[in-house]
């Protein structure tokens, strides 16, 4: 709780004119990016200035979503969908597991558990941080 993290996700186009992030139990959005720009509109309350992308640009169909100040009741499933330039329909980029630990006790370290469809990122924030990669 409180560190910034990034979900990654990569589209496999990069002329990408819209991103939408939803979170599986909530009605409104994450996030949402349209006309070059963030769309607050319909924007779940709990995100509102605690969420980006990682390249508003999406060069090389970077997606990814910074989450900031995270929190225990971030913890849930995050899907991205994006729209390309002359498609009319969503294409379904990915999907993230996040599982947000309470505060530690003092002098102890935060473990978060980033889980996407081929692998596992760790996330152990203590005196130094560190970002492990267990592919499955």
């Amino acid at each position: 709780p409180g560190q910034n993290i990034t979900l990654p996700c990569k589209a496999s186009d990069t002329t990408i004119i819209a991103v939408v992030w939803r979170r599986a139990d909530l009605k409104q959005y994450v996030l949402r990016y349209r006309e070059e720009q963030l769309d607050p509109e319909n924007q779940d309350p709990s995100y509102t200035d605690r969420v980006d992308l990682q390249d508003r640009q999406t060069k090389n169909g970077d997606v990814s979503l910074v989450l900031k100040n995270v929190r225990t009741d971030d913890t849930g499933t995050y899907e991205c969908t994006c729209r390309v330039d002359g498609n009319t329909k969503d294409e379904h980029v990915c999907r993230i597991t996040l599982d947000v630990s309470p505060p530690p006790s003092l002098g102890e370290s935060v473990c978060l558990w980033i889980r996407t469809s081929s692998s596992f990122l760790v996330l152990d924030v203590g005196e130094t941080s560190q970002i492990r990669c267990l592919c499955c």
